[in-house]
């Protein structure tokens, strides 16, 4: 007697469809991955903005998950040395964060910066093209760096208000370096 299988058409549907999720969840695990290694923010911070740049430097703006004795640190250097810190605490109210929106002709960018004496540190989120970040020293762009594009990396600007930004709102170029100036 020969022993036949049968199967219900459904029974390789359901296969399939498992593969599909176990797949995708692979892929969807695996950026994560990459950003947690392309950051200098600590496991219990928020990471605001993070990526490693093509000079294999990271940048990173990490917050505290609490506003009330809480903190927002701009990081930038390798995991075995910040080469540059800024920080906006509960302690230090007058140092503070500024967040905007430029617009261009055919393209915009989410930008958060702070200024240390004559310097303006930006990091910038593009809609179109790489995020990274730009130094100033007063008012002249003197470095420009992109993020690498195989380092992964969290680049998703605040959406959230915080004790420690000054909002900027949405404007030109022209706008924001008349804000720049002083």
């Amino acid at each position: 007697m020969m022993n036949l299988l049968v199967r219900h058409p459904s029974d390789e549907f359901f296969v399939r469809a498992i593969a599909i999720k176990i797949l995708l969840g692979f892929f969807s695990i695996a950026p994560l991955t990459q950003a947690a290694e392309s950051t200098l923010c600590a496991s219990d911070e928020n990471i605001i903005f993070s990526c490693e740049l093509k000079n294999k430097k990271i940048v990173s703006v990490c917050s505290s998950n609490s506003h009330k004795q809480g903190h927002m640190d701009y990081r930038f250097g390798k995991k075995s040395k910040v080469e540059l810190s800024y920080s906006a605490n509960t302690q230090l109210p007058t140092q503070k964060f500024h967040r905007g929106e430029i617009v261009y002709a055919n393209n915009s960018e989410d930008v958060l910066w702070f200024k240390k004496g004559h310097y303006r540190y930006t990091v910038y989120s593009p809609t179109r093209g790489a995020p990274g970040l730009s130094v100033a020293l007063n008012g002249d762009v003197i470095t420009r760096l992109e993020c690498n594009n195989s380092g992964g990396g969290t680049t998703d600007s605040p959406k959230t208000s915080s004790p420690f930004i000054v909002e900027h709102g949405t404007a030109d170029l022209m706008t924001f370096e008349e804000s720049w100036k002083d």
